[in-house]
C-alpha cells in the first residue's frame, strides 16, 4: 500500500502545483462608474445699486465718491465734504441731492495752512469726503 500511497501522493502535489500555476480566465475588474458631473456654480447676479447707477451716470473724466462714503450717506441722509471753496459747481451737488435724496453739506478752506490748523485743532472732523489737497 506504502508502494501506491506515495507515487499517488506525489502526483496529487504536483498536479495541484500545476494547476496553481496554470493561467485561468482573466479576473474582469468591476465597472468603474465616474463622479456625476456638477453644473459649475454662477454667483448671482444683483441688480446695479444707487452707487453703481450713479458712477454710470458720470461723465467722462469724473471721479465718483468713494463707495463707502456714498453707502455711509445712503444711510445718514447726508455727505459732509470739505473742499477749496469754488472748487465744484454749487449745480452738481443739487442734482446729487435730488437724485440720491442725500443732503451736500460742504464746509470749505482757502488754503493748505487752512486744513492743516483745522485738522491738527480738531481731530475728529466729521468729513465723509476731503477733496482737493496734498498735506505733507
Amino acid at each position: 500500500m506504502k508502494r501506491i500511497f506515495i507515487p499517488l501522493m506525489t502526483v496529487a502535489v504536483v498536479a495541484a502545483l500545476l494547476l496553481g500555476c496554470m493561467p485561468g480566465a482573466p479576473e474582469i475588474p468591476p465597472p468603474v462608474t465616474p463622479p456625476p458631473v456638477t453644473p459649475p456654480v454662477t454667483p448671482p447676479v444683483t441688480p446695479p445699486g444707487p452707487y453703481d447707477e450713479y458712477v454710470a451716470g458720470l461723465p467722462a473724466g469724473c471721479l465718483p465718491v468713494p463707495r463707502d462714503a456714498f453707502e455711509q450717506a445712503v444711510e445718514g441722509g447726508k455727505l459732509y465734504i470739505y473742499d477749496w471753496a469754488e472748487w465744484w459747481p454749487e449745480e452738481i451737488f443739487e442734482g446729487f441731492s435730488e437724485e440720491f435724496g442725500i443732503e451736500v453739506i460742504r464746509d470749505h478752506y482757502a488754503s493748505t495752512d487752512e486744513v492743516k490748523t483745522k485738522f491738527n485743532l480738531y481731530h475728529d472732523t466729521p468729513f465723509d469726503l476731503i477733496t482737493g489737497i496734498g498735506i505733507e
